[in-house]
């Protein structure tokens, strides 16, 4: 009797708790992932399709407990009515089956807040991988924070909760260690599994008060202006962080450059102090060949890849608008102080590397490249400091990666942040991941981890984007063909300096390769520019008649539903849809302008534009206006702070000049420089050896098929490989054996010094290796921290012999818009002079001796050993050596010169570091290559001549060590010579057809003139057997 009334009063209990118990907590607990209105289609589509950070996922189990809540309130209802009316209510099927559905859901959405975090999964057998994109790797060193091993079952949310005491940090945890390398080779990924054994970096302890920390998308501008209530205070708050080392090893040093995690101390509220520049900081040293590892012999090198990974864009810098530009004279001027072009300045830089390409494909055996003068070469260095080729190839991906079974939409705008490239449509589309729903219900996102690669070919129906300014951290683009007709106007001067940076931007960037550009009133060698898009026609009448004839070709090729954007994707090849650019400057009034510029910018595209600066203001189009301290603004939304991109007259000019070096013949090696030591005596600057009085062409290279001189008319060989000549050993000329002397006599110390190179102990003086990765070794203290910047120190010092001011050390290796002081200079020698270290018997005798206070000091690393000098000293006893007749020495001196590369020469990791190597007295990174190509070729000539193939091949595929990219001709045409005399044709026809393809020539006599001979003599029927 007892156990009925009981039964009910636990039932009632629990009936109430659950009907008035569960609102009360999802009233209490769930409100707060709900929105306050009834969202938006468009709102939805953003938290659906955007980054999800757990909320969507919390505000859905919060509706479905409403659900729940609602069905049982029914239920109950039902079964009381049922009840009170005494009748016998059994539940129906239907009804079970919906409870056992609404369990169903439940579970799922319990599983899914297991899993939307990143969930710790057993280990596997098999390294897990995952692509990602290469700027994580970079940016996610180890850091100073805690480290935590995830365990089995393990979340982001859970760690976070445990371990910070806050599971909403999970974020943080994957901010710092997304992408970077787990000791079972796996990464993590947004979404992805995490795996047990993985040691995740947890972030630091909270700073104190004065301190904030970086987050993800931050600029400088930015934290200015949240915690100084000021962006333009950006400065203060880079001059009180730049050198102070952060948790993950780094400094900062670039005010466009910072990292999530990283602490800056935030100045005092007054006005700001004068702070020194601390050297810039750098990355931490990259891992390479120990330089006291024996000799090795190299490894032929695979070729590039035929797809390019696009990196993180690097952040636009917040641009100086308080004065004026500064003149000229300064080359970097004219960038640094508005703002940047840096998008043209990228694609200058990168048609100087594909021209010095051609360049070295068309030198000459023992001749060098043609190099800028001083003048010219000070703006290739200011504009390789300001290109971002990251941005570059960014936007072109997120151009040409529009899905290619739909039509392309009408693109208006693009904006380049720290998150990714996100393009603003005329009307509201829809694209598929990777890209994201953007900021407005027009606009998609390319983020930055897409995971998708440029292709060698880049197919982009809107060809005519440019930039036009710059704020902190955007970059605003425009599609000009979307407007037809854009005027730039108000300040004169500004409008064209802007005028020139789109026009030089269009010339030569990757993504604007279906445009032609018409110029008149801007700089007529603007038509110098490579790859022939630029026209400059002196008359205006004759700019506004191709535009036209140029529209009417393109509306007679279009039916009446024709959209430009599909035809130009569909047929890339057709001239019609390349887009026709006329830039004019400073136009009068032109009567048939008003109703052309009408008709072109209320139409459709019609793939040609006008671009006007300075032209009539009544007349149709998009207006940009460009105040006099650079800021501009548009008739739509403009960001705020955006100031015009901008190259002056006077840099274009110099970087035309240039780019007209590398249309310049090669020259001559010179001679060595004189005030060398003995060692250089009778040495041209790359080893060779030179001396008056004894002909040195090679009585060994019967071979030989890079000299100069014309040889006698033969019949070409047979196809088919033919016995080599036994070799005949040449009658030595006394004179010969005499200069073999001097040259031993000059260089006593050489193979001591080859020995202490490969040797494994402290070497009793500096070691400074070029000829690869930079690196030194030496018997002082390592730095501890910015190693890599006191390494390009000591290596700019080693090929300065004659010494260096402080004024010039500061230009050549400080960035132009923030020259150090000489204070700040003596600091930054000061860890090097440590590292250099003294003489073994005098503690003061350092290798970098110091100045003296009030003497202008030229700083001069001393009695240090250059793996180049050991390298040319090599080459010139080995000359000597087989001049002489002595085979196997000189065989010997060769391969130990060709032992001492180890890679690409001189190719650092240091994002914009060495730029000083563009200066006119350096270029060794484009010269040495050259230089070590001879040499191998020549060792292949006298092992060939003597029957070591072995050896031959040897040094051919060593000199592709310091030529990866195959830049050279010799060393596959070597290979070719090699594989003929052992009657390889397979192997010669394989070498061949890579070297055309290379080059993209479909016939050796595309070749320059040197390797044709080789060709030719090798394939005198052609590569097919047929002319």
């Amino acid at each position: 009797m007892i156990a009925r009334p009981c039964r009910g009063l636990v039932a009632l209990v629990l009936l109430v708790a659950i009907l008035a118990g569960l609102p009360w907590a999802l009233l209490a607990l769930g409100m707060p992932y709900l929105p306050d209105h009834l969202p938006s289609v468009a709102e939805a589509s953003a938290a659906l399709y955007g980054i999800q950070d757990g909320r969507l996922l919390l505000g859905a189990l919060v509706v479905g407990g409403w659900l729940a809540w609602v069905y049982l309130v029914v239920s109950t209802v039902i079964e009381l009515v049922a009840a009170l009316h005494d009748q016998t209510h059994r539940p129906r099927p239907g009804r079970r089956r919906a409870g056992r559905a609404l369990t169903g859901v439940l579970v799922m959405w319990l599983m899914a807040a297991f899993t939307s975090q990143a969930v710790a999964a057993p280990a596997l057998a098999a390294p897990v991988t995952s692509t990602a994109p290469g700027r994580l790797d970079a940016e996610h060193e180890q850091t100073a924070g805690p480290q935590y091993t995830v365990r089995d079952r393990d979340t982001l949310w859970d760690i976070a909760s445990r371990e910070l005491g806050d599971p909403l940090r999970w974020r943080e945890i994957l901010e710092i260690n997304v992408g970077r390398e787990q000791p079972d080779g796996g990464r993590l990924t947004t979404g992805a599994l995490l795996r047990t054994g993985w040691i995740l970096e947890l972030p630091v302890a909270a700073p104190p008060p004065d301190v904030v920390t970086v987050r993800r998308g931050d600029t400088l501008a930015a934290i200015a202006a949240r915690t100084l209530h000021d962006s333009a205070r950006f400065p203060e708050l880079f001059d009180a962080n730049v050198g102070r080392p952060q948790p993950d090893g780094q400094t900062l040093r670039d005010a466009n450059v910072i990292r999530p995690g990283w602490l800056l101390r935030i100045p005092q509220a007054g006005p700001p102090g004068t702070v020194d520049i601390v050297p810039p900081p750098h990355e931490q040293p990259r891992t390479s060949q120990s330089p006291s590892a024996q000799p090795t012999t190299p490894q032929p090198t695979t070729p590039p890849s035929t797809t390019t990974t696009v990196s993180a864009p690097t952040r636009t810098p917040p641009p100086t608008v308080a004065q004026s530009p500064p003149a000229d004279s300064d080359p970097s001027a004219a960038i640094i102080t508005w703002g940047g072009a840096g998008l043209a300045a990228a694609g200058i830089v990168g048609a100087l590397a594909l021209l010095r390409r051609r360049q070295q494909r068309a030198r000459r055996y023992r001749h060098q490249i043609a190099v800028p003068s001083s003048e010219p070469g000070r703006y290739e260095v200011a504009a390789a400091e300001t290109a971002r080729p990251s941005d570059a190839d960014l936007i072109t991906l997120a151009l040409c990666s529009l899905p290619a079974d739909t039509d392309p939409p009408d693109l208006r705008a693009v904006m380049l942040h720290p998150d990714g490239v996100e393009l603003d449509f005329a009307d509201q589309t829809q694209l598929p991941p990777p890209y994201l729903v953007g900021a407005s219900a027009t606009s998609w996102l390319l983020p930055v981890e897409s995971g998708l690669a440029l292709p060698d070919e880049p197919l982009n129906p809107y060809p005519a984007v440019v930039a036009i300014g710059a704020a902190p951290g955007r970059l605003h683009l425009i599609d000009l063909e979307h407007h037809g007709v854009v005027h730039l106007d108000g300040h004169p001067e500004r409008a064209r300096d802007l005028l020139r940076s789109i026009v030089v931007e269009l010339g030569t960037s990757r993504w604007a390769d279906a445009t032609e550009i018409i110029t008149n009133g801007l700089d007529p060698d603007l038509a110098r520019l490579p790859y022939s898009r630029v026209r400059h026609l002196p008359h205006p009448a004759d700019a506004v008649a191709t535009g036209t004839q140029k529209l009417r070709l393109v509306e007679s090729c279009l039916a009446p539903d024709d959209v430009v954007v599909t035809r130009r994707r569909a047929e890339p090849w057709s001239d019609a849809w390349v887009v026709t650019v006329v830039a004019l400057a400073d136009l009068d009034a032109h009567e048939d302008l008003p109703e052309l510029l009408a008709h072109l910018h209320s139409g459709p595209r019609r793939s040609v534009v006008f671009l006007l600066a300075n032209g009539p203001t009544d007349l149709a189009g998009y207006r940009i206006h460009v105040h006099e301290d650079g800021a501009i603004t548009t008739p739509d939304t403009t960001p705020e702070g955006l100031i015009a991109e901008q190259m002056s007259a006077t840099f274009a000019t110099n970087l035309l000049d240039v780019i007209g070096t590398t249309y310049a013949p090669d020259q001559p090696v010179p001679a060595a420089a004189e005030d060398q030591q003995s060692w250089a005596t009778d040495m041209a600057a790359d080893g060779a050896w030179t001396p008056p009085a004894v002909d040195v062409t090679n009585p060994w290279q019967q071979t030989m098929l890079f000299d100069a001189a014309p040889r006698p008319e033969s019949p070409p060989p047979a196809e088919e490989p033919t016995e080599l000549p036994q070799p005949t050993s040449p009658v030595v000329d006394p004179a010969v054996e005499r200069a073999l002397q001097r040259v031993q006599r000059d260089d006593p110390d050489l193979d001591a010094d080859l020995a202490r190179w490969h040797s494994s102990d402290t070497p009793p003086n500096p070691l400074v290796g070029i000829l690869g990765p930079p690196l030194m070794r030496a018997p002082g203290t390592v730095p501890a921290s910015r190693r890599p910047w006191f390494l390009e120190i000591a290596v700019y010092l080693a090929l300065h012999p004659r010494g260096v001011s402080a004024d010039k050390l500061a230009t050549d290796l400080w960035p132009a818009d923030r020259q150090a002081k000489e204070s700040t200079v003596r600091r930054a020698l000061v860890d090097v002079r440590a590292w250099a270290g003294h003489a073994p018997d005098d503690p003061n005798d350092f290798y970098l001796p110091a100045g003296t206070p009030g003497v202008a000091t030229q700083y001069r690393l001393t009695r240090f050993l250059l793996d180049w000098d050991l390298f040319r000293r090599l080459r010139k006893r080995a000359n000597a050596l087989a001049k002489a007749g002595r085979v196997e020495d000189a065989v010997a001196d060769y391969s130990a010169a060709l032992q001492l590369i180890r890679g690409p020469i001189l190719r650092s990791e240091r994002e914009h570091g060495y730029g000083w190597l563009r200066n006119p007295d350096q270029h060794l990174d484009s010269i040495i290559p050259g230089w070590v190509v001879d040499t191998a070729h020549e060792l292949v000539d006298l092992t060939l001549e003597h029957r070591d193939l072995d050896t031959a091949r040897w040094a051919a595929e060593a000199s592709r060590l310091a030529d990866p990219d195959l830049t050279h001709d010799r060393p596959l045409l070597d290979l070719m010579r090699i594989a003929h005399a052992e009657g390889n044709l397979a192997e010669m026809r394989e070498h061949a057809d890579l070297l055309l393809s290379e080059r993209g020539f479909e016939v050796g006599e595309d070749l320059p003139s040197e390797s044709f001979a080789v060709f030719h003599e090798l394939f005198p029927h052609g590569i097919d057997g047929r002319r």
